[in-house]
């Protein structure tokens, strides 16, 4: 009676548009709000700014934490290593590892490279290279 529906999400090798991230709304996290011109939200963005509000947002978010994000693998799990007293050794490396695991889910983002970290202890400035999918690299910089 009801039709039957596959759900199930495949990956087209083939797609022209492999790498785009679609409409992204622009978000300014200095200000935690969106940014609007004459009332609407800004929705023109080149491919580097929506791969940067999307680091941003990823390593802001807490995995599994909020319904959307359960099983996905999105986010930066910091809980379980910042204010501990491991070593910033240890705590970069752990950052490193989930970045770079995490990306894989963006479909602009080809890979990540060159990290470096300032800062200790429970907040650190991370810096890395971004490879893009359709060609090209950027600098990404986050605070955790």
């Amino acid at each position: 009676m009801f039709p039957i529906v596959d759900d199930s999400v495949q990956l087209n090798e083939n797609n022209e548009n492999q790498g785009e991230l679609g409409k992204s709304l622009s978000f300014d996290y200095e200000t935690k709000s969106f940014v609007l011109i004459d009332g609407s939200p800004q929705t023109e963005q080149t491919a580097a700014e929506k791969v940067k509000q999307w680091l941003e947002l990823l390593c802001r978010t807490v995995p599994d934490k909020y319904a959307c994000h359960i099983g996905t693998g999105f986010g930066v799990d910091t809980d379980g290593i910042m204010g501990t007293k491991a070593p910033n050794g240890f705590k970069t490396s752990e950052i490193q590892r989930e970045i770079s695991e995490s990306c894989r889910l963006c479909p602009a983002i080809s890979g990540v490279s060159n990290f470096s970290f300032k800062g200790s202890g429970d907040k650190f400035n991370v810096s890395f290279t971004v490879t893009m999918v359709a060609g090209g690299t950027m600098e990404a910089e986050v605070i955790i």
